[in-house]
């Protein structure tokens, strides 16, 4: 008697081929990831070189200087009640630069000055604005804003500028002219952090435990690394690097490598900081600032 072909799976056999799949699944997939990162890695590398050309530009057309200082006229024509103008909105600033489209700051990844990894969105409060001699004209006007319904305006920017570029509570020492850097291919121009700016005195979390990517400052958001801009214009990858353990405290500032922190809350280290002191590297140069340990 002919028996009859068989037309099915077997139990087994699907169980088989499920165990195959799911194999190759968890082979795969973090490959997938793997490349969809580098992908955002190099995205977010292209904004970077981008800002630091439209940096280049911006200071060649004010006499080498960032912006910054208070109680002055400003590049576009209106006065700075607060010095922190130039640290804390350096990106409209150097927009009008960029020569791509720059597109929408306050729509997620639709803008130069968003890393696609990144989500960080900077607030400025309706009564904040005051302190800087802005009004809701000049913003939605000269900026583009759109205020939310309380009248508070946000974006979203990635990208942290050297503090000690833009600030003028030190007038002849920070806010310098940008020939009297003595290392502009080592100084940082910009880094990923969730905050507008950044310093050596600020690689730290205060109470709480420490989590990288989890406080207000650095972002290593592609494979424990960041892109870097540099004062010459060049940016890169880097991995982020600490000595030992990151704690809670103040001594979390020494333990960094890359970038540099500060030995305490009272001093930065090179090469975030300004002339003479922004390549130190041991006490014997400046004992102010002393090494980064």
């Amino acid at each position: 008697m002919k028996q009859a072909s068989r037309n099915a799976f077997t139990l087994i056999e699907l169980l088989v081929v499920i165990a195959i799949i799911a194999i190759l699944a968890a082979i795969l997939f973090p490959v997938f990831a793997q490349a969809r990162e580098k992908a955002r890695q190099t995205s977010c590398l292209s904004n970077m070189k981008q800002l630091g050309t439209a940096t280049m530009m911006y200071v060649q057309d004010y006499d080498e200087r960032m912006p910054s200082d208070a109680n002055t006229t400003r590049p576009d024509g209106s006065f700075a009640g607060d010095g922190d103008w130039g640290k804390d909105f350096w990106m409209f600033h150097f927009r009008p630069y960029i020569g791509q489209k720059v597109g929408n700051i306050q729509q997620k990844g639709q803008s130069v000055f968003n890393c696609p990894s990144g989500t960080t969105l900077q607030y400025m409060a309706s009564d904040d604005y005051a302190a800087y001699q802005f009004t809701p004209a000049f913003l939605q006007q000269s900026w583009g804003l759109v205020p939310d319904a309380a009248g508070n305006y946000a974006w979203y920017n990635s990208y942290a500028i050297n503090e000690h570029l833009c600030d003028e509570e030190f007038p002849g020492i920070e806010g310098p002219n940008l020939a009297a850097w003595q290392a502009p291919a080592e100084n940082f121009l910009f880094l990923e952090a969730n905050k507008s700016e950044m310093e050596g005195d600020e690689l730290s979390r205060g109470p709480g435990t420490f989590a990288l990517n989890n406080w207000v400052g650095i972002q290593a958001r592609h494979a424990g690394g960041m892109n870097v801009t540099y004062l010459d214009g060049h940016a890169g990858f880097r991995k982020a690097a600490w000595d030992g353990p990151l704690s809670s405290s103040s001594s979390t500032r020494r333990s960094w490598r890359n970038p540099p922190g500060a030995r305490d809350s009272a001093t930065d280290c090179g090469p975030w900081t300004a002339p003479d002191t922004d390549n130190v590297r041991n006490v014997a140069d400046d004992p102010n600032m002393g090494p980064c340990k």
